[in-house]
């Protein structure tokens, strides 16, 4: 709650409420404080809410990642667990599952923090391709994370001249079989 020359958050959570030097609390009957907008000139209220109940859950962060084949993805599949009302819904677990493709989740569940959110990280599969991860909650529809595995960057070898002579040249035209002494060799390439 902000208390400096502010007013606003009528109707929301408490910890959005804006104030200007709130005075006079005291609790109602019903349990809500009633105070002194001071310098808003206004009487204002704050209602105990029922614990949120969990409706939705949906992916917040890591959907559409692409990396290589065997790495660990650079951000965490993230979901938030709400209530109708988008209040987040904490201590919900939500059970993570590989449903297509090759990948290893951090952990199968996790429970939602204090705002209602849960992750998991991953480290994608030796196998190119799609990969899709489902986080699920008794009663709710899954969200999906939809990812993709890359396979790795073709190496290849460039040519050198190594102490056994011409390294890498097996992919010229005509081959290099060998270089007579004093021979000239042009190697192209990046």
């Amino acid at each position: 709650t902000q208390t400096t020359g502010a007013f606003g958050g009528d109707g929301g959570l408490a910890q959005a409420a804006l104030v200007n030097s709130p005075t006079g609390m005291v609790m109602a009957p019903n349990g809500a404080i009633v105070f002194a907008d001071s310098f808003n000139h206004r009487i204002r209220q704050l209602a105990p809410i029922p614990a949120p109940t969990a409706a939705r859950i949906r992916a917040t962060a890591g959907d559409g990642q692409r990396a290589q084949t065997g790495t660990v993805l650079p951000q965490a599949l993230r979901v938030r667990v709400s209530s109708q009302d988008e209040i987040g819904v904490p201590g919900v677990t939500v059970n993570f599952l590989v449903t297509r493709g090759a990948a290893r989740l951090s952990a199968e569940s996790a429970t939602t923090d204090a705002s209602g959110e849960a992750s998991v990280t991953v480290t994608l599969g030796e196998t190119a391709g799609a990969v899709q991860v489902s986080a699920a909650a008794t009663g709710l529809t899954p969200a999906l994370f939809n990812l993709t595995a890359t396979a790795p960057p073709v190496v290849v070898p460039r040519p050198a001249i190594g102490a056994g002579g011409v390294v890498g040249v097996a992919n010229s035209v005509p081959a290099v079989r060998r270089l007579s002494p004093g021979g000239l060799i042009s190697i192209y390439g990046q």
